[in-house]
């Protein structure tokens, strides 16, 4: 068996979030020493590593200096420069995924072309460099169409929904001169799908459960655990995330979204290689949480099939307009069994910016309902009618 792990090593992350500061936690687990790059002084995962490098992503001397300081590096966000890991590779230092791998994801209309190559089910799309040539592709479809940037979009930015004509100002605003593009058919779904995938260096599979997501103004609201989905869709699912994880075979964990359609078929949304913001709900309702199955992934250890013990349900905590957190009272919270409150460190709040979450687990769905009916320091409003 090949791994790569002791308890000697040092752990290099790309991104200083907070999806840094929760492998963090795991990784001290396993007695790894952690060093985080970020631009961002006392950024939320530097707040629990053993050092920092504040340096840009776009700096290839803090790429250098991090390969410099750890035996084996991953990263938090893939808009990240690929040049910056090929770096770190050409050092001798392992990266997982590797750059190869994020290459081939973090542009949109790439990942989408190989997914298609693959015979596996993605929106009809076009590729469009530039103001010009994407109204001339727009000819090419009925409205409404979503206009997607091909590098750099996330939480609904890089994105617009074309509904008419009118809305050619709104593309030409965003597509400019020449940025990369993708004109992709609009799907009017039944839901939004989820699934963390893991494989090892050792070849070995862990498919977590699939989840169904609830976004408000793009950005993710809540995370269902289990989705109310047939057997059919399940299966398709799964064998689909499998079936990616062949495509990508670079060891690492793979937050992969999907489309449900009203006739039950399904369509991949989008991969993202590494932890995910829909993976949270792991933390405390699976025997493993994705941040211990994608070390386990990078360093070679066994995985085990991920099993959800609980009904969850996570909902993200985002500044509110007024930039204050949606929470009041934090003792009425905490008194809740089965009521896990994350906190992010973060030193600014900003109107939708991810600060933390909630995770809410029960023993079966109407368990879980009861339990939020009971929450007074949140708005459920929205929330009960997804459970």
């Amino acid at each position: 068996m090949y791994s790569l792990y002791s308890p000697e090593l040092t752990l290099g992350i790309v991104g200083g979030g907070q999806l840094g500061r929760m492998m963090t936690f795991e990784a001290k687990k396993l007695g790894l020493k952690v060093v985080v790059l970020d631009p961002t002084e006392q950024s939320p995962a530097a707040q629990v590593a053993d050092e920092q490098i504040v340096s840009s992503f776009d700096d290839l001397d803090g790429y250098r200096t991090l390969a410099k300081l750890s035996d084996i590096i991953t990263y938090e966000f893939e808009h990240i420069h690929v040049s910056g890991l090929q770096e770190i590779e050409a050092a001798g230092v392992p990266v997982r995924p590797g750059s190869a791998t994020l290459a081939s994801i973090q542009h949109k209309g790439k990942q989408k072309e190989l997914l298609r190559t693959h015979g596996i089910a993605v929106p009809s799309f076009q590729y469009a460099k530039g103001y010009q040539q994407a109204a001339s592709e727009l000819n090419k479809f009925k409205f409404p169409v979503m206009a997607k940037l091909c590098h750099g979009g996330y939480d609904g930015k890089g994105n617009i929904l074309l509904e008419n004509e009118s809305d050619l100002r709104k593309l030409e605003t965003m597509a400019g001169e020449n940025r990369e593009l993708m004109l992709e058919k609009y799907l009017r779904f039944d839901k939004e799908l989820s699934v963390m995938a893991a494989k090892s260096a050792n070849g070995d599979t862990a498919v977590f459960p699939v989840v169904e997501n609830v976004h408000k103004d793009e950005i993710l609201h809540l995370t269902k655990a289990p989705a109310d989905i047939s057997s059919y869709a399940r299966d398709q699912l799964i064998s689909t995330a499998e079936k990616i994880l062949e495509i990508f075979s670079e060891p690492g964990i793979y937050g992969i979204e999907f489309f449900l359609l009203e006739d039950d078929s399904i369509m991949v949304n989008e991969i993202a290689p590494r932890v995910h913001n829909s993976g949270h709900y792991t933390i405390e309702a699976c025997n493993l949480c994705q941040f211990a199955v994608h070390l386990r992934s990078i360093l070679g250890l066994p995985l085990i099939h991920p099993k959800l013990e609980k009904n969850a349900v996570m909902i993200n905590l985002l500044g509110s307009e007024q930039g204050e957190l949606p929470i009041t009272n934090y003792d009425s919270l905490l008194t809740h069994e089965g009521v896990y409150l994350h906190l992010y460190g973060k030193q600014e709040t900003r109107p939708g910016r991810k600060m933390g979450h909630i995770t809410i687990t029960g023993q079966n769905e109407q368990d879980l309902v009861s339990k939020v009916n009971n929450l007074e320091i949140i708005d459920k409003r929205g929330i009960l009618d997804e459970l």
